[in-house]
């Protein structure tokens, strides 16, 4: 496989990193959808587009969207498109299916779509061919799809909430990428990788607290701890002690789960974090190291008021 080192999430020569290469590399060539699992911040999109890199539609576009910034009412148009007055204001647009025609489509999070969107999805998985909002007849189209997400989707299908003949459509093929803890021997490589302003000055101890931490938002987590540390500290060692770990590390289960004894305190950091990006939910994602469904969970929790701890 060509190295995909110069892509952050993807550097490391650690086994876990070696056999993700190796499985990318088998599936790149296919056709067949693929589904790629991971926890928040492992670089699912990365491994998407070195799948795309690997087949023979590389020459060809790629595009991403997050489903999880999809609301029941934008997602048909902005994936299937939409005709002139299909609703008011619309003018005939096509949709990421048809843009991304001839090459690959990648959903992330694609367990967050509403369960209309998720039948319309099936449908064109199902006969090639895309209905733009408002029209009466679909239009054939040429994509790879590989989705993404960090749940399970298994469950969510035990659930209910997610439906059962999509799931065995997108999960034709599975690529799972390891969290960072799984590969810490790849964390000098990879904050030169992410941070090469702040890793060529960290201390013996420095990477001995990076080693030892859990790493709950992973490539993203460690991207922003160094490059915090960086703008914290204009010159000289960066030791233990200039290391600011994100707020929510410590309750990663919870941030994922939406459970805990400390839910409300969380939801006020988030909150806070909230306004301090000016209301930009992916920019509070970002620097939170959580994915922007998070966020959205924690918010409502702030809004539906405190609870005690």
């Amino acid at each position: 496989m060509p190295r995909t080192a110069r892509c952050p999430a993807m550097v490391g020569d650690s086994p876990p990193m070696e056999a993700l290469r190796r499985r990318l590399a088998r599936l790149g060539p296919l056709q067949a959808p693929v589904l790629v699992t991971g926890e928040t911040g492992v670089g699912k999109e990365l491994a998407a587009r070195a799948l795309h890199g690997q087949s023979a539609r590389h020459g060809r576009r790629f595009v991403a969207i997050n489903c999880a910034a999809l609301t029941p009412q934008l997602a048909p148009s902005e994936l299937f498109g939409a005709v002139q007055g299909a609703y008011t204001g619309a003018r005939t647009r096509e949709g990421l299916f048809q843009a991304a025609d001839g090459g690959t489509l990648f959903l992330d999070e694609v367990g967050e779509l509403d369960p209309q969107t998720q039948g319309a999805l099936l449908r064109v998985l199902e006969t090639g061919r895309v209905r733009k909002v408002g029209a009466t007849a679909g239009e054939p189209v040429d994509v790879r799809l590989v989705t993404a997400t960090h749940r399970d989707l298994k469950a969510q299908v035990i659930q209910g909430a997610f439906r059962a003949d999509l799931y065995h459509r997108i999960a034709a093929l599975l690529v799972e990428v390891p969290p960072l803890r799984a590969r810490l021997a790849d964390l000098p490589e990879l904050a030169g990788a992410v941070a090469p302003e702040a890793a060529h000055r960290l201390t013996e101890g420095a990477w001995a607290r990076l080693s030892a931490h859990r790493w709950p938002g992973n490539v993203r987590e460690l991207r922003n701890v160094l490059q915090r540390a960086a703008a914290e500290h204009d010159d000289g060692p960066l030791t233990a002690a200039s290391l600011i770990f994100d707020a929510l590390s410590g309750q990663a289960a919870s941030a994922e789960t939406g459970e805990g004894p400390l839910q409300a305190r969380i939801a006020r950091l988030v909150q806070t974090e909230f306004k301090r990006q000016a209301g930009n939910v992916r920019q509070t994602a970002r620097v939170l190291a959580v994915s922007p469904t998070t966020v959205y969970r924690y918010l409502q929790l702030a809004a539906d008021g405190p609870s005690p701890d």
